[in-house]
């Protein structure tokens, strides 16, 4: 974890392999803020049934701007639920869900280790993955990561925010190069800062990763 005061980036990118294409501080902790919504979600789809309650709430919770909805999800499913998740997403030990939303935490690499087992039909079935990959994508907080790529790109992504906190992680689909994952996690900068520094390093990855 970081000191009082500092700050730092992770950055993560990569296709589908997992192999990494861009990569710093990515075992970094960070809060995980909202973007513990997104295990959450895949814990409530895999559960089964999921009633129309639960689905309007995943749909306020997985594009990260509400972290009260983040918690409200993660305390529907249960936070063994989201463990779960985890595991089968393979990440490591430096991303963890806490009994209280606020203080789980998430590394840049295991975000993209998420998103990839998402994307590869290893966390729920297809149904389900297209759904939640279309909620992550027909959203409205579309500044920071998307504002940096291109307009002619599919980017399905979850926002982590809170104070001090700016994260943005996304499953990149172009007709010129295979699925991308980028994971951009922010601490200690200013909100604007960061929301400025995250759309410039989704644009300085997509111009010089390999096509």
């Amino acid at each position: 974890m970081m000191g009082m005061g500092e700050s730092v980036v992770s950055t993560w990118a990569s296709g589908l392999d997992g192999v990494p294409l861009e990569a710093r501080n990515v075992n970094q902790q960070h809060a995980a803020a909202g973007l513990v919504a997104l295990p959450a979600a895949v814990a409530a789809f895999r559960q089964g049934g999921v009633e129309d309650d639960l689905r309007a709430l995943i749909g306020r919770a997985l594009p990260g701007a509400s972290a009260q909805a983040a918690a409200e999800l993660v305390a529907r499913v249960g936070p063994a639920a989201v463990a779960e998740v985890l595991a089968e997403a393979r990440c490591s030990v430096m991303t963890e869900v806490a009994e209280t939303p606020g203080d789980s935490l998430i590394s840049a690499h295991d975000a993209g280790r998420i998103l990839i087992a998402l994307a590869e039909g290893r966390l729920t079935d297809p149904e389900d993955a297209a759904e939640l990959e279309r909620l992550m994508r027909e959203h409205d907080e579309r500044d920071g990561l998307p504002l940096g790529l291109p307009a002619d790109v599919t980017v399905a992504n979850v926002i982590g925010g809170s104070d001090g906190v700016r994260h943005d992680i996304a499953l990149v689909r172009s007709g010129e190069r295979p699925p991308t994952v980028i994971c951009l996690l922010t601490s200690g900068l200013d909100e604007d800062e960061a929301e400025v520094r995250v759309g410039e390093l989704a644009r300085y990855l997509w111009d010089t990763l390999p096509r």
